[in-house]
């Protein structure tokens, strides 16, 4: 079960085998809604599997991505996603700002946004969220209720006891144990 894969269990054998699906997880916080014209989206290059990219060049996203430096982590993601932010805020009509992410450095871009009567959005972890972005975005949206439409979990368990297969779209789509699953 995803739960077991370490959401709920950080410390879990099976935190590694967590991974997003950056496509389902835009499908998420959109929700059927419609974006504006020309919405932006920056972050680190994300697996090939990754549904991410046929669904924005889709819809028309201005698309920034950076490759992860030496050490695997994202390099000039934060500071080009403030840039942009700006860019937008200062140049269109105001409408809904949607920041997924908790960390508290784009406090003073949400600060502005406000300013600049734009509502503010803010999606992430309960647990990893700046309190800052919680208290003065205009709504909080903790990915804890919705992961099920964006994670997935897969790899070899480590004591060789758990053969599930569960395949969910929010809801329970397909669930396999042990000898069943081993059989299909």
């Amino acid at each position: 079960r995803l739960e077991s894969a370490g959401t709920f269990q950080r410390n879990s054998l099976y935190l590694n085998q967590l991974h997003i699906d950056h496509g389902r997880l835009l499908s998420a916080v959109l929700n059927r809604r419609q974006m504006g014209s020309n919405p932006i989206i920056v972050g680190s290059r994300p697996p090939l599997n990754d549904s991410l990219w046929d669904r924005i060049e889709s819809q028309g996203y201005d698309i920034v991505v950076f490759d992860q430096n030496i050490e695997n982590k994202e390099n000039k993601v934060d500071m080009e996603l403030g840039a942009s932010a700006m860019d937008v805020i200062w140049t269109r009509d105001p409408g809904i700002f949607v920041l997924v992410s908790g960390d508290g450095d784009y406090f003073p871009v949400v600060k502005r946004a406000l300013n600049h009567n734009w509502k503010v959005e803010t999606w992430f972890w309960q647990s990893g969220v700046s309190g800052d972005l919680t208290e003065c975005s205009s709504s909080f949206y903790p990915l804890d209720n919705y992961y099920k439409y964006f994670t997935y979990a897969y790899g070899q368990d480590p004591v060789g006891k758990n053969h599930i297969l569960e395949i969910t779209d929010g809801e329970t789509v397909g669930n396999w144990k042990g000898e069943e699953f081993n059989a299909k």
